[in-house]
């Protein structure tokens, strides 16, 4: 095989490990996983299932402040 032809093969295995979908990895998480948030935010407020299921464990408007002090620095 030709140094062309083995580079060629290289970069679409490349291709091919950065392009597939990967069936490993999870994205959203179901109520009694273990990256399923909490169904209260600290502040007391409770966490909608739709942001649970990402595995958020704090509220949007805290999540919201913490990004906004952080801006600050």
């Amino acid at each position: 095989m030709s140094f062309e032809d083995e580079a060629q093969k290289i970069e679409l295995m490349e291709w091919k490990r950065v392009n597939e979908t990967r069936k490993s990895s999870q994205f959203k998480f179901a109520a009694g996983d273990d990256g399923y948030g909490s169904p209260e935010c600290e502040c007391g407020e409770p966490i909608p299932a739709a942001r649970r299921e990402y595995g958020y464990s704090i509220c949007v408007e805290c999540a919201a402040d913490k990004e906004r002090k952080g801006l600050r620095r």
